[in-house]
C-alpha cells in the first residue's frame, strides 16, 4: 500500500507542476482578438468543430487562436472572417469584444 500512495502523491507533483510550468500566450498573439473570435463564433452558434468544418482549419487550431496561444495569421482570420459573415476588423479590433 505505501508504493501505491507514494505513486498517487508524485503523480499529483508531477500534474501540479505540469500546470505551473504551462507555456504562457504567444508573445505576438493579441488576446483580444481571440476573445473577439470567440465571441463572433458563438454569436454566430457555431462550436469549434462547426466552424473547422465550415473554414477548413483545424477545431484545435481554432481553440489555440481564441485563447491567443498562437498568433492569428491574416490568410487564417480571413477565412474566418469570411465564414462568420464579419468583417476582417472586427477580428482584427485591439478592444475586447462587446459584453
Amino acid at each position: 500500500m505505501p508504493r501505491k500512495k507514494a505513486r498517487r502523491k508524485k503523480k499529483a507533483t508531477l500534474a501540479r507542476k505540469a500546470a505551473r510550468d504551462k507555456p504562457s500566450p504567444h508573445p505576438h498573439a493579441n488576446p483580444n482578438q481571440g476573445a473577439n473570435l470567440r465571441y463572433w463564433r458563438k454569436d454566430r452558434g457555431l462550436s469549434l468543430r462547426q466552424l473547422s468544418a465550415k473554414c477548413a482549419i483545424s477545431f484545435g487550431l481554432i481553440g489555440q487562436y481564441e485563447r491567443a496561444d498562437v498568433q492569428l495569421p491574416y490568410d487564417s482570420a480571413r477565412k474566418l472572417a469570411e465564414v462568420l459573415e464579419i468583417q476582417l476588423s472586427a477580428i482584427w479590433d485591439d478592444r475586447p469584444p462587446p459584453a
